[in-house]
């Protein structure tokens, strides 16, 4: 806003002011004033006619009511009451407003009221009072002279503020005459490329006492850019040169981006508040995709990537966003939001963008991405925020869904750093695979229904960080990374062989999770047949496999072949998380299933939405049908249970009926 604006708005706020303060003071003033005057002239007329109507002389009905029409016919009254004692006819006089034009607009006459109150008298007849007579002023009068002196007031301040405002135009149209004479003119000398360095150490006199002090500032300024202008000139030639961007996307690279991150993140450890989130997203099938295409559709392909992301970017306009290119199939978003829910908003924006962007394979299918977010603003450096990333990212790659790997909070895979890069878990797990690092953690599980109850443990398998004593690192952590690395096979078939050393100790039945990768890997099923042909018939009969629903759908010849290969040895098979992949329902008869779990979500949601119903029922009926069990987890409340127990599904009991035990 410019200066002559701010005082017009500053002189008009001020005049507003004046005039209602002064208003509001003089209409309360004069109100209170017209009241009183109103209060006496009821009073003294009510006082003046109660004593002539008093009089010996003026005690016929005829002489008092001639007494009070006299005085109401002088205009100034609203109403005069005479009410005699002895009889009932009383005698009213009162104007009639309706017949009359309003003095005052009816807004007004609401707004600033007066309180003319009646003033009643007694008549006596000597020491005998014979009546009561009551007179009310009339304040059209009044309520008039307020209009008018309103009016008046409006007039003058209104008048007073127009001169100001003409006079303030004046003034600030020769100020700024008088700041472009002697201001502007050096300030463009200064900004201007290309003067000579006489101009620029020239110095001139100001005409005004009070611009002095400006002109001094101006001089240290021109100083100051002369020593420092080839400085400038050599960092900005330094900065283009680091501001690199990608060929053939013309998105940042990788350096732009690991340098834009860190400077936040030290403004963070300073104390700036600079968080976000960001979205890793990666081609898995970029070599395909190079076959399929030639180099240049290729190259097309991905700078129309990145062209659809940023557009998609920009429909979000309250998150700041930086898009970044790291290598030939990784990109990068960082969103500059605290928020999770609009990060997780603007990812799933970009994931619907990527999966138009799909590109059909010669092998089949198409091509695939993987997705990965964290919230940036737990971590404290880069290398912690990029390890973080890329075993999100392994987590996703080895999940084998399509949806987004979200982690909200740092996964402190040891005790003092974050999670270790492709060569520390190539390192670590190798090494347990030689050297007994891998071990089974075991959990008592407890189903019941009306029909029975089903008691089996539940193994979860664990690393050993032998480097560090007593450090464990869980499946669900270190699997993503094995299943990347190809140790996936390796890990599951030594998880096999100590559930079957720990079923020959122990009489009760035991669980185990088969992951997708292994069961993909060609080599795995006939070692696992071998080992159970190995193993005593008893022990096997007690062991359980776990499969995932997914791992049905994706690859549902190999993960059939299993376990119909391992249920002809003689172990069960069971299948896993099939309510958040109902699409598992078509391969159900085709696999020799012992049981089926649900949970989750699924469970969470069932008691409130037709759809889940209808769905939980299709499972029931085609379980009832295959005679195989449906085992519930994370029950939420009593009535989703008692929904569930209606349908004879086994139900997980408390804690205290499924206490953990271990070897670790």
């Amino acid at each position: 806003m410019s200066l002559l604006k701010q005082l017009l708005l500053s002189v008009t706020l001020v005049v507003a002011g004046i005039l209602a303060g002064t208003l509001f003071v003089s209409l309360d003033t004069a109100r209170q004033y017209l009241n009183n005057e109103l209060q006496a002239q009821s009073r003294n007329a009510a006082s003046t006619l109660a004593l002539l109507m008093s009089q010996p002389g003026n005690q016929d009905r005829a002489t008092r009511e001639l007494l009070v029409t006299a005085l109401f016919d002088s205009g100034q009254f609203e109403q005069i009451v005479f009410t005699p004692t002895a009889e009932n006819d009383v005698f009213r006089l009162e104007l009639d407003r309706a017949s009359q034009p309003k003095a005052v607009p009816d807004w007004f006459s609401g707004l600033v009221t007066l309180n003319a109150k009646a003033q009643v008298r007694e008549v006596t007849d000597g020491w005998q009072r014979i009546g009561t007579i009551s007179v009310m002023a009339d304040d059209q009068y009044a309520l008039q002279s307020l209009w008018n002196s309103v009016f008046r007031l409006l007039f003058i301040v209104i008048g007073v503020g127009v001169v100001w405002a003409l006079f303030a135009i004046i003034l600030v149209r020769w100020f700024r005459r008088a700041l472009k004479r002697e201001i502007t003119t050096q300030l463009e000398a200064i900004s201007t490329t290309g003067q000579p360095a006489a101009i620029l150490s020239e110095s001139s006199e100001s005409h005004f006492s009070e611009l002095h002090d400006v002109s001094d500032a101006i001089g240290q300024a021109r100083e100051r850019i002369k020593a420092t202008q080839a400085e400038l000139d050599s960092r900005i030639e330094s900065l283009e040169l680091e501001l690199n961007r990608d060929p053939v996307t013309g998105l940042a690279n990788r350096k732009y981006f690991v340098n834009d991150l860190r400077r936040r993140m030290e403004k963070q450890a300073r104390g700036a508040a600079v968080e976000g989130h960001i979205l890793l997203f990666r081609q898995r099938d970029l070599a395909a995709i190079n076959r399929a295409l030639s180099r240049v559709q290729v190259d097309e392909w991905l700078k129309t990537v990145g062209e659809r992301v940023l557009a998609a970017v920009k429909q979000f306009p309250d998150i700041p966003c930086v898009l970044a290119r790291l290598n030939g199939s990784d990109f990068v978003l960082l969103m500059l939001t605290p928020s999770s829910l609009d990060a997780i908003r603007l990812a799933q924006h970009v994931r619907k963008t990527l999966t138009q962007l799909q590109v059909t394979l010669r092998e089949g299918g198409v091509s695939r991405w993987a997705y990965a977010l964290i919230d940036a603003g737990q971590y404290g450096d880069v290398s912690t925020v990029l390890s973080a990333l890329d075993h999100a990212l392994m987590r996703a790659e080895s999940s084998g869904h399509k949806d987004i790997e979200y982690v909200a909070q740092p996964m402190q895979v040891l005790e003092s750093k974050a999670a270790p890069s492709e060569s520390e878990w190539s390192e670590l797990i190798g090494h347990a695979l030689e050297h007994d690092g891998l071990v089974l953690s075991y959990t008592h599980r407890l189903y019941h229904n009306e029909l029975g109850e089903i008691k089996r443990y539940e193994a979860l398998l664990i690393l050993l960080d032998q480097s560090r004593e007593g450090t464990a690192i869980p499946g669900f952590l270190f699997m993503p990374a094995a299943q990347r690395l190809g140790y996936s096979s390796q890990c599951d078939l030594k998880a096999i062989q100590l559930a079957l050393t720990w079923l020959t100790d122990n009489p009760e039945e035991l669980v185990l999770r088969v992951s997708l990768a292994s069961l993909l890997h060609g080599k795995f099923t006939p070692t696992v047949v071998d080992l159970l042909h190995a193993a005593p018939a008893n022990v096997v009969s007690r062991l359980c496999l776990e499969v995932d629903a997914f791992a049905l759908v994706s690859g549902s010849a190999e993960v059939q072949a299993f376990c119909r290969d391992v249920v002809a040895c003689g172990v069960k098979v069971g299948l896993r998380n099939l309510g958040n992949q109902p699409e598992a329902l078509i391969y159900l008869h085709q696999a020799p299933f012992s049981y089926l779990k649900i949970g989750g979500d699924f469970v969470a949601g069932v008691l409130g939405s037709p759809g889940s119903q209808n769905l939980l029922g299709a499972v029931i009926q085609t379980a009832r049908k295959l005679k195989i069990s449906v085992l519930a987890d994370d029950v939420p409340d009593q009535g989703t249970a008692n929904l569930l127990m209606r349908q004879g599904i086994y139900l997980e009991r408390s804690e205290q009926d499924a206490k953990p035990e271990s070897n670790v």
